[in-house]
């Protein structure tokens, strides 16, 4: 089943639309309308933007009005597949309403969608079709929000706000009577727990700022999931911190009482999951519990690349195919363990470990081994060198659900984004992780290195492409707020992996877990060698390491 691209796992739609539900929801919704909303206190979606700047708020007015014209009058089929062409993931060939072939499986959905895009303004000859080629980056909702696309077109409410792909206005609860009759259409959002009311949430609606109740017996589904595991971490949060932290966890969960940008956190949290899901990837939820902006990004699951670059990767040494460097090679013997199967459920035809001795063995990179339930084997593992995996192609003949193809399937693993005070965002887990998984991948724009670029989120990819780097300053996906710990959770893995080898091979990095992760832990790396932390001269500039850890080296290079 499609269920990655078509089944949005968020969405909840009544099982029976009783004849009478129109009238008990604008009931319910004119009672929200003068209860809900009569101060300061209870009006958390319209009123939330008082306190900004009142410049800005005209800006960003003139700004949605400008839009909706040029959506107007841009409202045709062309229009319609060059945004479709632009977005960075998150639309959606098909409809919403499409339902999904039961005749096509999941390896199917996946292999359809692009590992990489590629920025250009002139038409790129012979373009491989796992490819995708734009002429510039655009992050815009996806498609498959109808709702909020409706909203964002004739709501009433506008939204001062700059987050890439995110929408700028809602509909509020004086466009009930025009906007507010088709109730069976209403996917669900988020549901926010009743801190009064155990058994009873708050429900969001896609493109509606307005709560509704709901009890909890109505909901199903992994809107319900979701709004568990947003409880569960604040009761996490609550558990671990001071009185100080705690009462800003009340307020959190109080919705009458939430903080400034509330609503910016729940839109992030669901358009950049609503990306996710066609890629078979997990829940993201943001979470702040200061009056902290969210952050400006934009999101893509895959890495970007310019023109410049694809060119570079199409002529690098490693897109050969395997053949190909057997033959370059043949002069030299190919020596590899036999006795390492490395995880291929088609072991007799597995290429893997030679193609590692022919293109990495000299680096002294290591070369980390797949289990067979998927996981990378750690038995020998050494963080403080440099490593690499290989995943299988169709070379090995095997299916893709090989466990040596971890990258190449969804990766359902569900991360919070949360704000650490003094250390920025950081990220958190949404279940718990076992040594070994892969947790997902570092993406961003793929460039060559600059050491004069602002340096704060770049990776580097030394052995599959040297000399090259992925910089996920303003455009990335949530692995970006992965912080910085002495003594780390996770480590970077580069990754030589394509489903077919007539692929372009586009390098990656990928976030692996080193250790057991528990449900609400951060997820962490070092961003430098122990060598270097140990070894830091005396004249360098440092700053303060904020990691708590207990092996934390106190000073981290500036």
């Amino acid at each position: 089943m499609k269920r990655w691209k078509y089944y949005n796992s968020f969405k909840y739609y009544r099982a029976v639309i009783k004849e009478d539900e129109y009238a008990f929801w604008k009931e319910q919704r004119d009672r929200e309308a003068q209860n809900l909303y009569k101060d300061r206190s209870t009006r958390i979606c319209e009123d939330e933007y008082e306190e900004s700047d009142e410049e800005e708020e005209e800006e960003a007015v003139r700004a949605n009005s400008s839009r909706h014209e040029e959506s107007d009058s841009e409202n045709g089929e062309d229009s319609d597949q060059e945004n479709q062409e632009n977005d960075l993931g998150g639309n959606r060939d098909d409809h919403q309403e499409d339902e999904p072939d039961a005749d096509q499986d999941d390896e199917v959905a996946l292999t359809d969608l692009p590992n990489a895009i590629v920025i250009s303004t002139v038409p790129i000859p012979q373009i491989p079709r796992s490819l995708k080629v734009v002429e510039t980056l655009v992050s815009e909702v996806p498609r498959s929000c109808q709702e909020a696309l409706r909203a964002q077109q004739h709501g009433s409410l506008a939204l001062p706000r700059r987050c890439p792909g995110i929408p700028t206005r809602k509909f509020s609860s004086a466009d009930n009577e025009t906007h507010g009759s088709r109730l069976d259409d209403w996917p669900i959002q988020v549901v926010l727990e009743n801190p009064t009311n155990p058994d009873n949430w708050f429900v969001f609606f896609e493109g509606w700022a307005s709560p509704d109740n709901c009890e909890e017996d109505e909901l199903r589904g992994e809107a319900l999931e979701v709004g568990k595991m947003r409880r569960n971490f604040l009761n996490v949060i609550e558990a671990a911190e001071d009185d100080s932290i705690k009462e800003l966890v009340k307020q959190q969960r109080n919705i009458r009482d939430a903080p400034k940008f509330f609503l910016d956190y729940l839109d992030l949290s669901y358009f950049h999951s609503e990306i996710h899901q066609e890629y078979g990837l997990g829940t993201i939820i943001y979470i702040s519990l200061f009056d902290t902006r969210p952050p400006q990004l934009k999101y893509t699951t895959v890495n970007v690349m310019e023109a410049e670059i694809y060119h570079h990767l199409r002529r690098a040494y490693p897109n050969k195919l395997f053949d190909e460097l057997v033959r370059i090679n043949r002069r030299r013997r190919i020596r590899h363990d036999l006795t390492i199967t490395g995880g291929c459920e088609n072991e007799g035809s597995c290429v893997c470990n030679k193609l590692f001795t022919i293109l990495y063995g000299i680096t002294g990179a290591q070369n980390l081994q797949t289990l067979p339930n998927g996981l990378i084997d750690l038995k020998d593992f050494n963080r403080e060198i440099q490593r690499v995996a290989i995943e299988c192609s169709d070379r090995c003949k095997c299916s893709l659900n090989c466990p040596r193809r971890r990258l190449q399937q969804p990766m359902s693993f569900p991360v919070i984004v949360f704000y650490e005070g003094d250390k920025g965002f950081g990220l958190r887990a949404g279940r718990r992780a076992r040594p070994g998984e892969f947790l997902g991948t570092y993406t961003g724009i793929m460039k060559k290195d600059n050491e004069e670029d602002n340096q704060s989120y770049v990776a580097g990819l030394g052995i599959v492409s040297k000399n090259l780097v992925i910089d996920a300053l303003n455009v990335g996906n949530v692995f970006r707020f992965a912080a910085h710990c002495c003594d780390p959770s996770a480590v970077f893995v580069e990754v030589h992996s394509r489903r077919n080898e007539s692929d372009l091979l586009v390098p990656m990095i990928a976030v692996m877990a080193i250790k057991n992760i528990e449900f609400g832990d951060e997820i962490t790396i070092s961003y430098y060698l122990k060598d270097v932390l140990e070894n830091i001269p005396d004249d360098q500039e440092t700053i303060d390491c904020l990691c708590k850890s207990p092996l934390c080296f106190g000073k981290l290079p500036a």
